[in-house]
């Protein structure tokens, strides 16, 4: 096949329940296209087109595949869209990068559910991310109404979800009504795998990995507990217990993440997870240290030490100390000196005083005569 209509067939990228995807080229409009054609010429087969047509002719976001015409080759309808040049996002993401997609894949989920549009089959598939970072959501051709779903008639497709089970809500699951909520659980997978490279629930078995989704707790790990509690409220059995709106949910996310840094200083009053821990190493140590060295510091100053003791003690002495003993010992030789002098200049007194006593030896004259 060369063409279809007036567009030129450049290859066939798949083939599924829905029909046959084409790229192709509008040679009128000069821009690329995606072509999804009808297998077959049935009836039931140009019902469904039409169906699909009239869901995607809602839909006008900047976040989601455009939906251009409804056309017919051979009496085959086919839907013409938008061609956007993005890849299926794999492996894991940023946290920043992953912020980034999940608030613009909320807005273009919000937008649909505004128009009474239920995706209802999320997976990595639906999400194409260019080079330049911009996203937008593919599959809305099988969104539904929630009435429909919630009606006799919505198992006629469900054959077209068997391959996206990792990433089916529990009320989907379990056959319960479905509504916005379902297409934010399932979101909230693609993000959670994003993220930590992991699928909250695993199963050796496709019945087993359905059970685990309808009625256990999801296996979260590898984030920190502010990511971990807003997925929690996602993954929450009763739609009613999950955010109000995707927007939501993609704006609580960009909140935890900020209070990623302030994580280690608040772990004061509860034990901290094994993740918490390893990060809370370099933190502790240095806490270690500090005391360690104050307690130290502290025994030195208040322990008069014995080697100090005595250089201590004596260089103070002669200030604080009067001048008691210093006196004694400066008067002492002063005195030695003195003297000397004074002997000297009392020499001749002395001299003087004797002579009188020589005058006194006359007394033989008075008492023997």
């Amino acid at each position: 096949m060369s063409a279809i209509g007036r567009y030129e067939i450049v290859r066939q990228t798949g083939n599924h329940g829905l029909g046959s995807l084409y790229q192709a080229f509008d040679p009128v409009m000069q821009r690329p296209v995606t072509i999804r054609i009808a297998d077959g010429a049935t009836s039931q087969a140009r019902q469904a087109i039409l169906f699909d047509a009239k869901q995607l002719a809602h839909l006008d976001h900047p976040n989601i595949i455009k939906f251009l015409a409804c056309e017919e080759d051979d009496g085959r309808p086919y839907l013409v869209m938008e061609r956007f040049d993005g890849k299926p996002i794999s492996g894991r993401l940023s946290p920043e990068v992953l912020s980034k997609v999940l608030r613009s894949a909320a807005l273009a989920l919000d937008h649909a559910h505004s128009k009474g549009l239920i995706h209802r089959n999320l997976t990595p598939e639906s999400l194409l991310l260019d080079d330049d970072g911009n996203l937008k959501i593919t599959g809305f051709e099988i969104a539904r109404p929630a009435q429909y779903l919630n009606s006799d008639q919505a198992g006629e497709d469900l054959d077209l979800l068997l391959d996206s089970i990792h990433y089916m809500s529990p009320e989907l699951v379990k056959g319960d009504v479905l509504d916005a909520r379902a297409d934010q659980y399932s979101l909230g997978v693609i993000a959670w795998r994003t993220l930590t490279g992991s699928l909250p629930f695993t199963g050796e078995s496709p019945i087993t990995l359905l059970s685990k989704i309808a009625f256990e707790p999801p296996e979260l790990r590898g984030a920190s507990i502010a990511v971990k509690k807003i997925f929690e409220r996602v993954f929450s059995k009763a739609p009613a217990d999950r955010f109000a709106s995707s927007a939501e949910f993609a704006a609580g996310f960009e909140t935890a993440l900020r209070q990623l840094d302030p994580l280690p200083v608040v772990v004061s009053s509860r034990p901290a997870p094994p993740e918490e821990r390893k990060s809370l190493l370099p933190w502790v140590v240095a806490a270690i240290v500090i005391v360690v060295f104050a307690v130290v510091g502290a025994i030195i100053m208040l322990r008069p030490p014995r080697n100090v003791a005595p250089v201590v003690k004596t260089a103070p002495a002669p200030e604080i100390v009067p001048a008691p003993p210093p006196p004694m010992v400066v008067k002492s030789p002063a005195p030695v000196k003195a003297k000397p002098k004074v002997a000297k200049k009392a020499a001749p007194e002395k001299d003087t005083t004797p002579e009188t006593p020589k005058l006194k030896p006359l007394e033989p004259k008075v008492v023997h005569q």
